[in-house]
């Protein structure tokens, strides 16, 4: 038995910022794009409502994700619904206090991808 903490960061690493799951999900079109943004989601979820996800698991999926081009210009491409859903989840996460993000381009990224110059009020 893992406490829950161990548990979220165990499947994020495993699974969510693995690249092998992630060029899995990349085959799959369409339904990979929407299950990488669900993965989001679900993070998202696990941190309002306990403390067992601390900013640094944002950072990581991020940078898996949103922050790497390739798979960036595959979520635009095959499904810009899951890439707006995901941009916004971040930016929801960064709003309420769940992640400070440590690269600095993070939010830019983000506002960009919004098409907001200050999305759901994050700072530069």
């Amino acid at each position: 038995m893992r406490a829950l903490s161990e548990e979220v960061a165990r499947v994020l690493r495993a699974r969510a910022t693995n690249p092998r799951w992630l060029a899995g999900q990349m085959r799959h079109g369409y339904r990979g794009a929407s299950e990488i943004a669900k993965t989001v989601d679900n993070l998202y979820a696990y941190a309002a409502l306990t403390t067992a996800v601390p900013s640094r698991h944002f950072d990581l999926i991020f940078d898996a994700t949103l922050g790497d081009e390739a798979v960036r210009a595959f979520l635009e491409a095959q499904n810009p619904d899951a890439l707006q859903a995901m941009a916004q989840t971040f930016a929801n996460a960064a709003r309420r206090g769940f992640w400070l993000s440590r690269r600095n381009s993070a939010m830019t990224m983000l506002r960009d991808m919004l098409g907001d110059p200050a999305p759901m009020g994050l700072a530069s």
